[in-house]
């Protein structure tokens, strides 16, 4: 049932012609409620935070940027931190993610993070509360993963990620359309990072600037460029080039699963596509009919498949790159040496 009431969503907001007028109806009483409870900037924290997230609904790379700005500062000498809402999880309360953590406790896209980076990762329905639990001795910046629209958590920095292939889809509000906030509240941002090939950074600005008519922060290309596709529950390695020309199972529940799709036939597989929904709680049943050829998968799917025994499974390794444009992670270290000279 909720595959298909997103898949015809997602037919009604990536479509150029005008969503139904009962939805249409609904979006001003939606567009009252988010205006009320918008948050604003404040500094009420001893540490740095930082919130990575979107203005429309499903997945536009969050995830991965925060996995890469988390490796970046690591690199540089920073000590960082991800808090996160752990979406999926079993339980509200604060919990301190673990890599031995299955999906079910920490929530997939948490225990992905801490699984790639190593840094603490704290869940909890509360953020603000689990931004509290660090000590500035210990922590040089929190990186929050989504909750742009999250009232009550404090933010020095807001950084947007936007789907560089589908953009805002048909430009209205929940439920006639995927916005969680209007086009135009990108101007309050501090900066953009547009993922994917399809509208380049300096294009992108022009765009939205003629659209709007108004100004909008910098803004940084990203490409999520696949590295490797390693073996889910054996040891066997292989390469990219070995899968040229193989046809396989492809498994989704991310956001855009046609952006994953897309990575394997230029890739060059033959792909045989599963969509299902975003965040989907795999069992042995999903698994059931896709039989006879390897199944392919991304790493948020992995972390959810392992322990379902698919002896012919492989993950799809990716990871972040960007344009010639440093002044994102630039920001980040003025952010912290602000805070340091307090």
């Amino acid at each position: 049932m909720r595959a298909a009431v997103e898949k015809w969503l997602n037919s009604v907001w990536y479509n150029p012609a005008k969503p139904p007028v009962y939805l249409r109806a609904i979006e001003p009483l939606y567009n009252y409620f988010r205006a009320k409870s918008y948050p604003g900037k404040n500094r009420t924290t001893p540490i740095p935070i930082v919130v990575v997230g979107n203005i429309s609904v499903g997945g536009t790379g969050k995830t991965p940027l925060v996995i890469s700005l988390c490796k970046q500062l690591q690199a540089a000498g920073f000590k960082p931190a991800v808090i996160s809402r752990g979406y999926g999880r079993r339980g509200k309360d604060l919990h301190v993610v673990s890599a031995t953590d299955s999906s079910a406790i920490a929530g997939d896209e948490a225990l992905l993070i801490k699984q790639q980076t190593g840094v603490p990762v704290l869940v909890d329905a509360d953020r603000r509360n689990a931004a509290m639990q660090f000590s500035p001795k210990e922590i040089d910046i929190i990186i929050a993963d989504d909750g742009l629209q999250n009232r009550i958590l404090p933010r020095d920095m807001q950084i947007c990620v936007v789907d560089g292939q589908r953009l805002f889809g048909n430009g209205y509000l929940l439920p006639a359309g995927p916005l969680r906030q209007p086009v135009s509240s990108l101007s309050r941002m501090d900066h953009i990072v547009v993922n994917g090939d399809v509208v380049e950074s300096a294009n992108f600005t022009n765009w939205l600037e003629s659209q709007q008519s108004m100004t909008f922060p910098p803004v940084t290309a990203m490409q999520l460029v696949a590295t490797s596709i390693l073996p889910l529950n054996h040891t066997e390695e292989s390469g990219l080039e070995d899968w040229q020309g193989r046809a396989v199972h492809a498994v989704a529940a991310i956001g855009n699963p046609d952006r994953f799709f897309q990575s394997l036939k230029q890739l060059g597989l033959k792909i045989i596509p599963h969509a299902f929904p975003d965040h989907h709680k795999y069992t042995a049943a999903d698994f059931k009919e896709i039989t006879g050829m390897p199944v392919v998968m991304t790493a948020k799917d992995a972390i959810k498949c392992k322990t379902l025994g698919l002896t012919d499974a492989w993950v799809l390794e990716v990871r972040a790159e960007f344009d010639s444009d440093s002044s994102l992670f630039d920001k980040l270290k003025v952010l912290i040496g602000d805070y340091r000279g307090q």
